[in-house]
């Protein structure tokens, strides 16, 4: 899923202009659904970081996932340039953006007042157990 317009993405990459981030035939113009297979790359790699307690894909982005995934776009859309990483300028902030969304994944900070986790962290969902031999005597139990 989409969590930002192709407008934000472009915004982002200095020039405002990501076809050549996105033209790996080299004939100046964008491959046909790389744009969305990229987006649809920086969009799971943020919900990755916060499915362990929130329920992904989100409808309605949290700010703070759309900002992240924004950003994973724009640092893969240099990688794909073969970018080193120290002259990626969204390396350090796509970094800063796994770590918090690690900490939200794990229960340590906040995603938003207006999501509610989908999970605990930690939790374990199991089956009810029934008793078939009573623990303290181990005379068998009627189940009627």
């Amino acid at each position: 899923m989409a969590y930002f317009s192709r407008d934000e993405a472009i915004t982002r990459i200095p020039g405002n202009d990501i076809t050549p981030f996105l033209d790996d035939d080299g004939d100046q113009i964008e491959d046909p659904g790389l744009y969305d297979t990229i987006v649809s790359v920086a969009s799971n790699a943020a919900d990755a970081l916060v499915a362990a307690i929130y329920q992904t894909p989100f409808i309605v982005p949290p700010a703070k996932i759309k900002e992240a995934s924004l950003i994973f776009f724009c640092e893969i859309c240099y990688q794909r340039r073969n970018t080193p990483e120290e002259k990626n300028f969204f390396k350090p902030q796509a970094d800063m953006w796994r770590q918090l969304l690690a900490q939200i994944g794990a229960g340590k900070q906040p995603l938003d007042a207006n999501f509610r986790r989908a999970f605990t962290p930690g939790a374990a969902i199991t089956n009810p157990t029934i008793l078939s031999v009573d623990p303290i005597t181990g005379d068998p139990l009627s189940l009627m």
